[in-house]
């Protein structure tokens, strides 16, 4: 961790900058230092850059910043308007894969961008890890980097500073794109060492070139000498020492696998040493890798495992309904968990079965607990402005989950019997019952062998087809159609996520905007139980950009107008959960993220305080991440959807009340997919198994078991 006596020129920690208190020094380059800061009206951490090209600025007496000289100083000059005409186009961006600029300003004789602070891992740290990275999350995280990028070269901006430091991957799994390179044009204009301002083996020859043109494409070279670095475990040699004999051996006559060749001769396309020789947009580029896998748009779990003591399994209630109170009364708290028993719908989450490299005869349920509740929290309204209106908020405790051990796995010889008797057909391992699991809290579902000692019934209008080749391909083209389906909405529910995202983002700006110290027309008031509300009033009434604050630390803020929220806001509830996005009648509406923990989020449509239409939703557990994309109603999945984890499950079929039901498939990380009828998350019905080397076995399943093998 640095320190101010690492970078002695570096504000010091506890050090104001407006509303933001500095903490400590993220990062610092030959144009500028990134800090770790605390918004004090929000509450929240920032990362802070600010504008100080060490070769021709110093800091004078306090906080000041000046120009070294006089023969400096246009120059100085120059790069600080280069530097706040960049945060202007920044901060217009709403992308998931750009980090967002909350808001930008001079003082000190300098500028000051302040972003949002990207908790997660920077893909450094990944890289430099145990191990390498799969070659589809590389592809994975390559699709967003260049979705990102795509947006910033549209408004005629580069990033000029990729590597993989620079870029930060949440504990979604998403990569962001951080520390924008604003001023390094400047310094070359004011005659700096070129080699001090580039990132060997990340930078293309044109960077160390102070009269060549830069454009999308130097931005792709950096791009794939990280791409490159993620599939061999090193960076590509320095431009320079490429030109006349490139020691840098092309990947498609490299020995990798795992990789098409379309993908690796794209990647060596990228990394051209002469900027006419590699692609010129992200479009011809992305155009050449051809089609990303069918699991490249998977979001894995790349972030920091979070602490067991700070994880929690569930939603404890969306955010809902803002009421009135009486006039001359205080604020009531906001809440966001408050529905008693009657309300709370739970659903089970027990790990999925290994499958070995034989077929899958055995499949157990696999989700994510979610609790949907439709509880009312209010606030009151200004002195005079309403009738009272009263709403139960009662709030039972979460109940912790029950710990259910993945079950090994032991092959039984060819045909022999498996523990219950049941006679196992040949090339099928024979999973062992895990050891039973505490007694499970109220309302949720323990172990696995409960799960699937449950009995359920066919869908209707799906028959189990007879055991023959016409039924086999039966019931295969059925799972097909389902799957199909159920990726026409991932795909919906992707472009919600990413609508969702932008929106949050301009909540958190307009946040920002309704907290500033010299919001203009702005009024506080306080209450006797200590509650206040500070922003701009109308008639009475909570009207224009405000922030509600309670004392137990719950804070609503951004647009308002006749006393609620309208427009795009952000709640923040005492316990770190969080809605961020659109908001009608009070009431969170339209696209937004709700962030239940650092390992639980929703992303997409939003209605009546609840996920409602096409999202996303993720749950980790610090091991393993599942991820959920399709239509949700109240707050739980249904109909089409996919299913993926982390692990390597992936499921793309029907859904009824967020387990799978209907007709779907489901492949194992090692490639068996099967393809059949599920009920209440397990499978039920005829279903056939297709292994990787195109194998197949079938039979009846009852209840998650095999109960009938096909000769």
């Amino acid at each position: 961790m640095m320190t101010s006596a690492d970078y002695p020129i570096a504000l010091p920690p506890r050090h104001a900058l407006h509303e933001y208190r500095i903490e400590r020094v993220l990062g610092h380059g030959g144009f500028g230092i990134t800090y770790l800061a605390t918004d004090s009206s929000l509450r929240k951490k920032v990362a802070v850059k600010e504008y100080l090209p060490a070769q021709f600025a110093i800091r004078a007496e306090g906080a000041t910043v000046m120009p070294r000289t006089r023969r400096v100083a246009d120059d100085y000059r120059w790069g600080l308007d280069r530097f706040l005409e960049e945060a202007r186009t920044l901060a217009r961006f709403r992308h998931v894969n750009i980090v967002p600029v909350l808001r930008f300003f001079e003082a000190n004789g300098t500028a000051y961008i302040v972003m949002e602070y990207e908790e997660g891992r920077s893909l450094a740290s990944l890289l430099s890890g145990p191990g390498r990275l799969s070659a589809s999350r590389i592809r994975t995280l390559l699709e967003g980097l260049m979705d990102g990028l795509a947006r910033v070269h549209a408004a005629g901006f580069l990033h000029r500073d990729i590597k993989p430091s620079n870029i930060i991957v949440r504990s979604d799994g998403t990569p962001v794109l951080i520390d924008f390179g604003a001023a390094r044009q400047a310094l070359l204009r004011g005659g700096a060492t070129l080699t001090s301002i580039v990132t060997p083996r990340y930078a293309p020859l044109e960077q160390y070139q102070a009269d060549a043109e830069q454009g999308p494409w130097t931005d792709i070279y950096a791009l794939a000498a990280v791409a490159r670095h993620a599939i061999t475990g090193e960076a590509p040699p320095e431009a320079p020492g490429r030109v006349r004999k490139d020691p840098c051996q092309p990947l498609i006559d490299s020995d990798v696998d795992g990789y098409s060749e379309l993908f690796l001769s794209a990647v060596d396309h990228g990394l051209a040493v002469h900027p006419e020789d590699r692609p010129q947009t992200i479009a011809a580029w992305r155009q050449s890798m051809g089609p990303p896998p069918a699991d490249a748009a998977v979001l894995d779990d790349l972030g920091e495992a979070t602490p067991a003591a700070a994880r929690t399994r569930l939603m404890q209630a969306p955010l809902t309904q803002a009421v009135a109170s009486p006039a001359g009364t205080s604020l009531v708290p906001l809440r966001l968990g408050g529905a008693d028993e009657s309300q709370r719908v739970r659903l089970a989450s027990p790990p999925p079965r290994q499958v070995g490299p034989g077929r899958t005869k055995r499949l157990a349920a696999l989700g994510v607990v979610l609790l949907a509740a439709a509880s009312y929290y209010g606030w009151r309204i200004l002195p005079g402005a309403g009738e009272p209106q009263v709403a139960d908020v009662r709030q039972p405790p979460a109940a912790p989950m029950p710990s259910t051990p993945v079950p090994p796995l032991i092959p039984k010889p060819n045909g022999a019997p498996s523990s219950d008797g049941r006679v196992v057909p040949k090339g099928d391992p024979v999973p062992v019952r895990p050891p039973a699991n505490p007694e499970p809290p109220a309302g949720q579902l323990g172990s696995i062998d409960e799960l699937l000692s449950k009995s359920g019934q066919a869908p209707a209008g799906v028959q189990a087809p007879a055991a023959s080749k016409a039924g086999r391909d039966k019931t295969l083209d059925i799972a097909r159609q389902a799957a199909t389906q159920a990726k026409t909405m991932a795909e919906l529910a992707e472009k919600a996520h990413r609508r969702g995202m932008e929106r949050a983002g301009d909540a958190r700006i307009r946040a920002a905007e309704a907290a500033k110290a010299d919001l203009a027309g702005a009024e506080r008031l306080t209450f006797d139980d200590g509650s206040s509300y500070a922003g701009q009033r109308a008639d009475g009434r909570r009207d224009g950009l405000g922030v509600a604050e309670l004392r137990n630390g719950e804070r609503q803020s951004g647009e308002w107008k006749g006393d609620r929220l309208e427009g795009v806001g952000v709640l923040r509830a005492g316990d770190g959960r969080s809605y961020e996005g659109e908001w009608r009648h009070g009431l969170p509406e339209g696209v937004g993220v709700f962030r239940l923990s650092r390992e639980e989020r929703y992303f997409g449509e939003v209605k009546s305080g609840q996920p409602q239409g096409a999202g996303v939703r993720t749950v980790g557990d610090g091991r393993d991440t599942t991820t959920r994309a399709g239509t949700w109603q109240n707050g739980v999945l249904e109909g089409p959807g996919v299913e993926t984890t982390s692990s390597g499950w992936r499921y793309e079929g029907g859904f009824r009340a967020g387990k799978r039901h209907g007709p779907g498939i489901l492949v194992s990380p090692d490639g068996v997919r099967f393809h059949g009828t599920f009920v209440d998350g397990v499978a039920d019905g005829y279903g056939v198994s297709v292994g990787p080397d195109g194998h197949m076995s079938s039979g009846e399943w009852r209840a998650g078991s095999l109960a009938r093998a096909d000769d």
